[in-house]
């Protein structure tokens, strides 16, 4: 079997090959791809090719792919980049057409999943509970918006409706933080205050923002294996360590409550394939929905580790391959470190 895997120059690229090439009943030859010529990832992969980046030339990216395919026979491609997964989506016919899987959520799917605003407003009309949020799209808007969440009192976040990661995030300062002391005693975050956001955007529309209540409990990243809207393997796993967005310290956790708001959600957005669900509990504990990524989250690796190999059992289930239910280990650590070495 012969499966393509994008980002080879990702954090998560070689955990992704491992986990993939021990599997006995695959026999997998990967095929790695990435823009950058020297990827981390070609190192543990059977083949390497150097392509486009997709957020720049995403028709030429979508059209190399597909002579890749074409060239090494593949039967599965596997996209791990949110910017990639809508042109794979909106050209599924020509990979039907050389015998390519995509492992990847129908376009519909993906298109209401990736704008927060809409995510929220479906949520909220199944009674998955969402953060206090407004949406605003100039800085006139911004301050009335903050004006009803009640900030300065009420410590307030906001992210671009539509954006991949922690692109974007950021937490609004209090008023009168002292930042001259801050920037020489603590290390650089994602803080902002109104009057540096508004040096930044001025008097002009921006792309629409929610600003959100700022929620402090914990963060659960949920890994769902699903076909069709029907979710098969649920598993969620706290993420206990975050560094530049990336789960370096992950813990599964049997949550039934998260859990039930997976199956929703996962049937309500019609789901498919391996997607990622995030959730963040706020001051007396309640989970709200933050996102939905129709796609593999990063840290994928936690629930692997924890005996659910959802990228085996997405690759059997889209060859017809049968598979058992994983046996996950509940409240199980799972660390990730920076390791060395000489490569390609």
């Amino acid at each position: 079997m012969k499966i393509l895997v994008t980002r080879a120059d990702g954090i998560g690229f070689p955990g992704y090959i491992k986990s993939i090439k021990k599997s006995k009943d695959l026999n997998a030859e990967i095929i790695g791809v990435s823009h950058e010529t020297n990827a981390i990832g070609f190192n543990f992969v059977d083949h390497h090719y150097i392509v486009p980046k997709v957020i720049e030339k995403p028709e030429e990216y979508v059209q190399e792919i597909l002579k890749i395919c074409v060239i090494e026979k593949i039967d599965i491609l596997l996209p791990v980049d949110g910017n990639e997964t809508i042109h794979f989506a909106k050209n599924k016919s020509l990979f039907d057409k050389i015998n390519t899987k995509i492992i990847t959520s129908n376009l519909c799917s993906l298109i209401e999943s990736s704008d927060k605003h809409k995510t929220y407003s479906i949520c909220e009309s199944i009674g998955i509970p969402t953060p206090k949020y407004v949406a605003v799209k100039n800085f006139v808007q911004f301050k009335k918006g903050l004006e009803e969440l009640g900030y300065p009192n009420t410590k307030i976040c906001f992210k671009p409706s539509i954006s991949s990661g922690s692109r974007g995030f950021r937490v609004l300062l209090l008023p009168n933080k002292d930042r001259v002391n801050e920037f020489f005693t603590e290390q650089a975050d994602n803080s902002i205050s109104v009057d540096e956001f508004k040096q930044i955007v001025g008097d002009n529309n921006f792309p629409e923002l929610l600003l959100m209540e700022f929620l402090p409990g914990e963060e659960i990243s949920v890994d769902v294996l699903a076909d069709n809207g029907k979710a098969l393997v649920i598993v969620p796993r706290v993420r206990e360590k975050v560094i530049g967005g990336a789960s370096y310290v992950g813990r599964t956790v049997f949550d039934e409550e998260i859990i039930k708001f997976s199956k929703v959600i996962t049937a309500k957005f019609n789901l498919d394939n391996i997607v990622g669900i995030q959730f963040k509990k706020d001051e007396i504990g309640v989970s709200k929905i933050i996102e939905i990524n129709a796609r593999t989250h990063g840290g994928l690796i936690i629930s692997i580790l924890s005996g659910a190999n959802l990228l085996e059992l997405g690759i059997k289930k889209n060859m017809g391959i049968g598979f058992d239910q994983p046996i996950i280990k509940w409240n199980n650590y799972v660390y990730r470190y920076i390791d060395d070495f000489s490569g390609v």
